[in-house]
């Protein structure tokens, strides 16, 4: 498979999936939250990233729009628009993450343009190229530290000025997710469907993953570094221990929309719709033999992203509810011990 048959093929996988979050859109339902705070998203909130400190929620739109929200008054701090300068059309973000400093959003979008925001600026400060993974994850970021794939599929290892520490050629990496207790080994996924952890200092294969034959659709790694979580194209989750490349945990049974791992305690979270009922829920699982412990909250229709705050304590969440004959987007904030909505900024 070349790299074009490979952008089609993902552009392909992303339809079908896209059709899924439709059709749990249509056939679920949310609760009514106690708070409500108008913000000025025009239509379906994409995204959603939560500032290290706890103390901003930033959040992407089907309007092409980033908005900066403070988290304790709910009230929107600024605007960010992706609009590209000398082009009419905007682009649909496809990944959003604060940079450890809180003053500085990284964004990539549907046609594998990363940027880095200067958010007190309100504007761009870096704009480079790469390639087009599936869910934005051909990138990520790790202190003030970019690791990205560029449109040959080499590795390129970058700076918050995208001044380029190293290329790495020849690895036809798509994806990729750095593992956080060790800023310099990534999890990486190549052309052919191979998953492996890559030194990217030493420049070698450390350990190599079974190939499960299907393309990545959401990754994320514990912060002790133990544990790698996908979920495929086909919807199955699978939980690997790093360290040896095993299976810990299958999970066929879900409808996954986002996974993320607690970053004190190391629970996977886990944003579904369940099978009978149509409710979008959280499951929490145990860090070692990966049991269910419980379910947080009904979140609600078309709740596909979440992120997860520095400290542990908070959840912010995209949802959408039907009231009136009309559609409402909302991001709700939940406490993470006790699950339930603190706030709710809805548009």
């Amino acid at each position: 498979m070349n790299i074009h048959q490979t952008r089609n093929f993902m552009k392909t996988s992303k339809f079908l999936l896209l059709n899924i979050f439709i059709y749990t859109f249509i056939f679920s339902y949310s609760q009514s939250p106690e708070v409500s705070i108008t913000t000025g998203h025009s239509g379906l909130i994409m995204r959603v990233a939560l500032a290290p400190q706890g103390n901003l929620v930033a959040s992407n739109g089907a309007d092409h729009l980033i908005k900066i929200w403070d988290k304790s008054s709910g009230k929107e701090i600024t605007t960010l628009s992706n609009k590209v300068k000398g082009i009419d059309n905007e682009q649909r973000i496809e990944s959003i993450k604060f940079f450890d400093d809180g003053e500085h959003l990284f964004t990539s979008d549907e046609n594998g343009t990363f940027k880095v925001w200067n958010i007190k600026e309100e504007k761009i400060i870096k704009s480079f190229e790469g390639t087009r993974g599936i869910s934005g994850l051909s990138a990520d970021i790790a202190g003030n530290r970019i690791v990205y794939t560029d449109n040959s599929l080499s590795l390129v290892v970058a700076d918050l000025d995208n001044r380029p520490v190293k290329i790495i050629p020849d690895l036809k990496i798509l994806n990729i997710k750095i593992i956080p207790d060790n800023p310099d080994q990534i999890f990486a996924v190549d052309l052919q469907k191979n998953y492996f952890i890559y030194d990217i200092v030493k420049e070698e294969k450390l350990i190599q993953f079974e190939n499960t034959g299907s393309f990545l659709f959401r990754a994320a790694i514990s912060q002790n570094g133990k544990y790698f979580a996908g979920v495929y194209s086909d919807m199955t989750l699978i939980i690997w221990d790093i360290k040896t490349g095993s299976v810990i945990k299958k999970l066929t049974s879900l409808k996954p929309h986002e996974i993320i791992f607690h970053p004190k305690t190391n629970e996977l979270m886990v944003l579904h719709s369940d099978n009978k009922t149509g409710e979008n829920l959280i499951n929490i699982y145990d860090n070692k033999k990966f049991e269910l412990i419980r379910k947080v909250i009904n979140i609600g229709s078309f709740a596909t992203f979440m992120d997860l705050s520095a400290n542990g304590k908070y959840i912010a969440i995209n949802s959408s509810q039907y009231e009136n004959n009309a559609y409402s987007y909302t991001i709700n904030l939940i406490n993470w011990k006790s699950g339930k909505k603190i706030k709710t900024l809805k548009s």
